[in-house]
């Protein structure tokens, strides 16, 4: 699978403003993680592992579903 990865040049995330930003964040650690030079700090890795990623969608949909959650929970929970 890491052999894949290297090959790829895009990822294309659809539905992005519905998703909550835990998806994006965990994603962009593991590419970073899987990405890092033997005794490279994960700081210096790029953004998702150096992958070019396309979020799309219409921003103008719902926001991600936090169950009975405040109005400032949801935008939090958002891209």
């Amino acid at each position: 699978m890491h052999a894949v990865l290297k090959e790829t040049q895009i990822i294309i995330w659809d539905e992005a403003p519905m998703q909550h930003h835990y998806g994006p964040e965990a994603i962009d650690h593991t590419l970073k993680y899987l990405f890092k030079k033997k005794d490279e700090d994960i700081e210096d890795v790029p953004l998702f592992g150096g992958i070019n990623v396309l979020f799309v969608s219409d921003f103008r949909q719902t926001l991600p579903v936090v169950p009975k959650g405040s109005r400032g929970q949801i935008v939090n929970a958002s891209l």
